[in-house]
């Protein structure tokens, strides 16, 4: 029974490249692909003037700000919650000590 370990390796190998040989060949496409995305020539135009440029920067400046007071809020909101119930669970130990 000391072979038995050696023969079922030999047959899970065989099997695996078994497999591999039958595996489609990504490489090969992906090469193809990529030789083809390399003769390709993007043209880019401005799309948009100075103006709405700036005022996009500003929006984007706005909503920036707000989300990070919105956090900040959460985040106080969240330590009075803790301190609250750290509060009411002392005091009950106290007040239940009395």
């Amino acid at each position: 029974m000391s072979g038995f370990g050696a023969l079922d390796f030999m047959n899970k190998t065989l099997k695996n490249n078994r497999g591999l040989v039958k595996k489609i060949n990504v490489f090969g496409r992906m090469k193809l692909y990529n030789s083809a995305l390399m003769n390709l020539k993007i043209k880019y135009k401005k799309a948009s003037t100075q103006e709405a440029v700036e005022r996009l920067r500003l929006q984007t400046l706005a909503e920036s700000r707000r989300n990070t007071l919105i956090q900040i809020m959460k985040l106080i909101g969240v330590l009075l919650l803790i301190f609250t119930i750290i509060g009411v669970l002392i005091g009950g130990v106290i007040i239940g000590k009395s």
